[in-house]
């Protein structure tokens, strides 16, 4: 909710998102981004049922579901990540766990790297 991630988990971003939405960390913070204020306001940061349907209508440019969806059997984990699918726009992001894959799973994403994929 703090909206603070490792820099290698957004690394592989075009480097004009990362400038226009990332403030990089120094000191202690080195190493890190912080997503920019002006775009945290926009930001929803909420708890879902993954398995019930979805019930928001708006949709999303990106997602982090990091280390959830490996609790969950491969059909119901393509049945989460076509619903995320539904919800994002075009040239969106889905960033998953490193321990995830949506390898052997029915989806239209685009792998970008490990951890990554892109709605085209």
């Amino acid at each position: 909710m703090r909206g603070v991630y490792e820099f290698k988990s957004v690394e592989k971003l075009p480097k004009q998102q990362l400038r226009e939405n990332f403030q990089s960390g120094t000191g202690k913070a080195a190493g890190y981004v912080k997503v920019k204020p002006e775009i945290q306001r926009h930001v929803k940061f909420d708890r879902l049922n993954l398995i019930e349907p979805f019930t928001h209508k708006q949709s999303y440019d990106i997602i982090f579901c990091r280390n959830v969806m490996i609790y969950f059997d491969n059909p119901t984990k393509e049945k989460i990540v076509n619903r995320f699918y539904q919800f994002m726009n075009k040239g969106a992001y889905l960033m998953i766990g490193h321990s995830e894959s949506l390898n052997g799973l029915k989806h239209a994403f685009q792998y970008v790297q490990p951890a990554t994929y892109r709605k085209v």
